[in-house]
């Protein structure tokens, strides 16, 4: 175990940029740390103490309408946000990856989750009771301030995200979602939830970029190269 000062924790919160505002956790006395890797969240390590755990592709930190019940920070790699539409249909808001938050609606006392939270790169992530950390939020107008901003830069960035979709062509929207997720390795399927289309229509259109050479792959990754004008 690592012994780490909680107000510690507090103050880097406070001086780091947003981008790195790892140090939102700060509920317990000491980090449990579980050095083994996990498919599930479930095996983080249980009690009031904040816990570090590292994450396979794959693992589900919650779904959506699940209780609310921890709020995580990513420390490496990435997890995708999405939910579920009324027809079954699956849509990603947002990638979260080092240094964010993740469910942060624990410490709004929110009571389910609006979306589900699925590792996508492997993952080291904090993890502690939402009502562990409230008091402190309460207590320290700095970090609440933070806070309060954080969670309206993200809602904001989903509702642009549920917008684009809505809007243009299938190859425009995947241009588009490519560039926010530039860098991740992601499927074709998981690409296709962040365009509001299918995985086959995806594929199609994936083969028809690089063809036109709007596109460029590496391992697993898409990128978009300019100029994108030419394509039709």
């Amino acid at each position: 175990m690592t012994m780490l000062s909680a107000r510690a924790v507090a103050s880097a919160f406070v001086s780091w940029p947003p981008a790195r505002r790892k140090a939102s956790y700060l509920a317990g006395s000491m980090f449990v740390v579980k050095d083994s890797s996990s498919r599930s969240s479930s095996d983080f390590p249980s009690g009031p103490m904040l816990t570090i755990a590292s994450l396979r592709r794959g693992t589900e930190l919650f779904a959506q309408d699940d209780n609310v019940e921890h709020v995580y920070v990513v420390l490496a790699g990435y997890v995708r946000l999405s939910f579920l539409l009324s027809d079954g249909r699956e849509m990603s808001v947002g990638l979260v990856g080092p240094g964010e938050f993740v469910g942060e609606e624990a410490l709004a006392e929110a009571e389910r989750r609006p979306f589900s939270a699925t590792v996508v790169e492997r993952c080291t992530i904090f993890r502690a009771r939402g009502e562990s950390l409230s008091a402190l939020f309460r207590a320290d107008a700095s970090l609440a301030m933070n806070l309060a901003r954080h969670m309206s830069t993200r809602y904001a960035e989903m509702s642009a995200a549920l917008e684009d979709i809505a809007q243009g062509k299938v190859r425009d929207r995947l241009l588009r979602a490519l560039r926010r997720i530039a860098g991740v390795k992601l499927t074709h399927h998981e690409i296709a939830t962040f365009v509001g289309s299918t995985r086959e229509t995806v594929t199609v259109e994936l083969a028809a970029l690089m063809r036109a050479g709007a596109i460029s792959r590496s391992p697993g990754c898409f990128t978009v190269l300019p100029p994108i004008s030419h394509v039709s």
